[in-house]
């Protein structure tokens, strides 16, 4: 039997639950997850329901999204791995050739609305679901946010004289507050200084050039989830002044200036950023 053929025949998904059940990780993040799913070969399709903790199998393609792929391909998906490794689906189709997502992507999540949180490149991700899929979410809370950020880009980390290892940190160091704790930020120094080669220029790219969302920010519809734009007043490269221009454009959107924090509010200055944080959640209630 190649591919997924074993899954209906000799306790398959008993014994893949059992191989599910090895990996003590999977076992917590599934434990208040609910999803639904279709693996897919020629021929042949299966729905996965995880629900409570609970794995249930039906033999036939009803699921909101689908992954398909040739029976030889799922073959090396399954092979043995090592521990506590586990295969990611979404990113097979980038490197399996014939791979294919189809469906709803976002048809993933738990039993309860989350909040979600962002800053800087995930703040700017963080509008993107806003437009994409805002009535999964309880709260949106974009920080460091806005619709367009040019002119940050530099590859000079890639440059064969330049340690990008250096380069980095000393690049963003300035961004952060002067008065956040200094341990703090050593420590965002430290790890924008741990980036593998090319890691910050691509990140960036992304963060001040293709992000662009100036010609659809103002659809994001705030009657189906709150959004909160928060923005310290010492980011020089998303400045407050561009967040609330942002915020000013979608109705409902709700902005504040950070007084006293710069460009990475949860970890240059923790203690000063739940203050701000707390009467967003609070609201929620």
């Amino acid at each position: 039997m190649a591919g997924w053929d074993w899954l209906p025949h000799n306790e398959g998904l008993f014994r893949w639950r059992q191989l599910c059940g090895l990996g003590t990780q999977l076992l917590r993040q599934c434990r208040d997850a609910q999803a639904r799913f279709a693996i897919a070969q020629p021929g042949q399709a299966f729905t996965i329901d995880i629900r409570q903790g609970q794995m249930r199998l039906e033999e036939k393609d009803a699921a909101p999204t689908r992954f398909h792929a040739a029976a030889e391909a799922w073959e090396k998906f399954l092979a043995p791995i090592p521990p506590r490794h586990h295969h990611n689906l979404f990113a097979m189709r980038m490197r399996v050739p014939g791979f294919t997502v189809t469906g709803d992507e976002l048809a993933w999540g738990f039993a309860e609305k989350p909040v979600l949180l962002g800053a800087s490149m995930s703040g700017e991700i963080c509008l993107e679901i806003a437009l994409r899929a805002p009535e999964r979410l309880a709260h949106i809370v974009a920080c460091e946010a806005t619709e367009d950020i040019p002119g940050r880009y530099t590859g000079l980390p890639l440059h064969p004289q330049v340690n990008g290892m250096i380069f980095t940190p000393e690049w963003v160091e300035g961004l952060m507050a002067p008065q956040s704790p200094a341990e703090c930020a050593a420590e965002v120094w430290w790890h924008d200084s741990q980036g593998g080669f090319g890691t910050f220029p691509g990140k960036i790219r992304f963060y001040s050039g293709e992000w662009d969302a100036r010609d659809r920010v103002h659809l994001i519809d705030t009657t189906l989830c709150p959004l909160t734009l928060l923005t310290g007043e010492y980011d020089y490269s998303c400045t407050a002044e561009a967040s609330q221009a942002t915020a000013a454009k979608i109705p409902g959107a709700r902005f504040q200036r950070m007084d006293g924090i710069g460009h990475f509010p949860f970890a240059e200055n923790p203690a000063l950023f739940a203050g701000f944080l707390a009467p967003v959640l609070a609201g929620q209630a």
